[in-house]
């Protein structure tokens, strides 16, 4: 009888909750970009490591919970025409957007949805795949609850489930800076206005804050963080009307009881004790026993992590999954390297070799002169991918050596396993060709597009003439002078310490070396493609005819 009177008042806060969601984020709209380690492929690669075949990706069927406008689902439905997407997202505006951008790529292979995630059931068939990214932290209970359910019910018996969420004990400390802006920002201003007085705020406690207190510490540093942020990120993380944090173990009981198990979590470095340095790493061990769920635990209350991107798959695979993770089972699989990978030598160690990120992200050194040389051929290869195979098979003899580089660098986040190959090329050719979904994306005017990487990549307005021009059909010669024809339509403008250039000689030079900027910028940052054999003979048949 209780449950039968509460129920419509349960269901009329949920719709009254989902109703302000959908107007926020349509008023404010959230970034729509790609997440790297939500990757398909790199879901399949962690599982791999872990024991598990994952579905292949060419045929998979994908669901993201919370899609926004689709700019993590649409790339990815570019890349594999064979297998089928579907998003859903509460606000109309932001899938309008999405779906319009579908149309414009002639997808017919992904869908986005309007509709709340209560709602998806048997109907909606089952995924491979499901992705929940920025969302389980930012609704009500009940859509959390339908947000485990999803992953449970329609996640395919090989599945594997991505749900990322704030994590305690370590985004309690960022709840202070959540209340302060709250308090000051009020419940019932608009949303433009909001954000406005949260960033004065950000601007004068960053300046302001009260002595050497840890909670002016905390201040000055969270505010220098978020003062990069956007709008739509400030706003809905931190003056949303709701923003829940949960410990991993209340997580993982709820999973639970919902018939999933933790498999691993996407960013595969976090899961090492020994990343936080050796003695961290050893007392971490020591106060879990080396047990995995209160490593897992004591990981968060050691490092104070904010955030968490955890892989779920059914409770009945839990036996099949191996935690004693062996170098072996890189084989078969690609490895991404980050593109700022570099080595030099290690000066305070001939003979040695120091391997890191140009973002800091990790370090290797080794002695190895055949796993330098591998991880070299690594470097060589960005910004595509290559395979472990291709890494250790020539140099058979000291394979071992090599494949234990190879895992140390994936553990310490300098490299990225994944089942599917990254093709980009790593040497600019004589006619390129630009992905279509960044040539498509440049001839629209975005700001943005989405590289093979699965990363974002910043557009300009060069970029914007110059990639959808990119057809295999041009050399470098012919993008110069359709680039000046461009200027002198009017259509761009060059300048020089801001003088705008009209001499003809200048224009050619200017027009010369935008070119050359735009072809070394879309080849390092992974917008061009290899031309198939094929398509190689006809396009180079129709140059020739021309």
């Amino acid at each position: 009888m209780t449950l039968t009177a509460r129920a419509p008042t349960v269901e009329r806060a949920l719709a009254a909750a989902n109703a302000s969601n959908s107007q926020h984020y349509d008023l404010v709209p959230y970034a729509s970009n790609p997440f790297p380690l939500t990757r398909p492929a790199s879901l399949a690669g962690v599982a791999r490591l872990f024991g598990l075949d994952a579905p292949p990706i060419a045929t998979a069927r994908v669901l993201e919970l919370g899609c926004a406008s689709g700019g993590n689902l649409i790339p990815l439905a570019a890349r594999f025409p064979q297998a089928r997407f579907v998003g859903i997202d509460l606000s109309r505006q932001q899938v309008a957007e999405g779906s319009a951008r579908i149309e414009r790529l002639d997808l017919p292979n992904i869908e986005l949805q309007c509709r709340d995630l209560t709602e998806v059931d048997a109907n909606d068939g089952a995924f491979d795949y499901i992705i929940c990214h920025g969302v389980y932290s930012w609704v009500p209970y009940e859509v959390r609850q339908a947000i485990l359910r999803i992953a449970s019910q329609r996640l395919a018996p090989d599945g594997i489930a991505y749900i990322s969420y704030n994590v305690l004990p370590g985004w309690r400390l960022r709840q202070g800076i959540r209340d302060s802006m709250l308090l000051y920002t009020g419940l019932e201003e608009s949303p433009t206005l909001r954000i406005s007085r949260a960033r004065w705020l950000l601007n004068m406690m960053k300046e302001h804050a009260i002595g050497d207190t840890l909670y002016g510490r905390l201040w000055r540093v969270e505010a220098e963080r978020l003062e990069q942020l956007s709008d739509g990120h400030l706003s809905h993380e931190f003056i949303e009307d709701m923003n829940e944090a949960f410990s991993f173990s209340e997580f993982m009981a709820d999973a639970r009881r919902n018939g999933l198990f933790y498999l691993a979590e996407a960013e595969l470095l976090s899961m090492a004790p020994e990343n936080f340095g050796s003695d961290v790493g050893q007392i971490i061990r020591e106060m879990s026993g080396d047990l995995l769920f209160p490593m897992e635990q004591n990981i968060d209350i050691v490092t104070g992590r904010p955030f968490r991107q955890t892989l779920l798959v059914h409770e009945q695979r839990r036996s099949a999954i191996s935690r004693n993770l062996d170098p072996s089972r890189l084989q078969g699989l690609h490895l991404v390297a980050p593109l700022g990978l570099s080595g030099v030598d290690d000066p305070d160690r001939p003979g040695a070799w120091i391997f890191s990120d140009s973002a800091g992200s990790g370090q290797l050194t080794t002695t190895s002169v055949a796993a330098a040389h591998a991880i070299q051929r690594v470097i060589e290869r960005l910004p595509a991918s290559i395979t472990v195979n291709e890494l250790v098979e020539p140099l058979a003899s000291t394979s071992d050596a090599t494949l234990d580089a190879l895992f140390k660098m994936m553990l310490v986040g300098l490299l990225t396993p994944s089942s599917d190959p990254v093709s980009a090329v790593s040497i600019l050719p004589e006619y390129p060709i630009a992905d279509r979904l960044a040539a498509n994306d440049a001839a629209s005017g975005a700001d943005f597009t989405v590289n093979q990487r699965h990363e974002r990549v910043e557009l300009g307005a060069v970029s914007r003439i110059v990639l959808p021009l990119l057809d295999g059909t041009r050399n470098r010669a012919a993008l110069v002078a359709a680039l000046l024809t461009e200027a002198r339509k009017g259509h761009i403008h060059f300048s020089k310490k801001g003088v705008r250039v009209e001499k003809n000689k200048e224009l050619k030079t200017c027009a010369s070396e935008h070119v050359d900027f735009v072809l070394r910028f879309a080849q390092k940052s992974g917008l061009l493609v290899e031309r198939h054999g094929s398509e190689q003979k006809s396009r180079r048949a129709a140059c020739l005819a021309s």
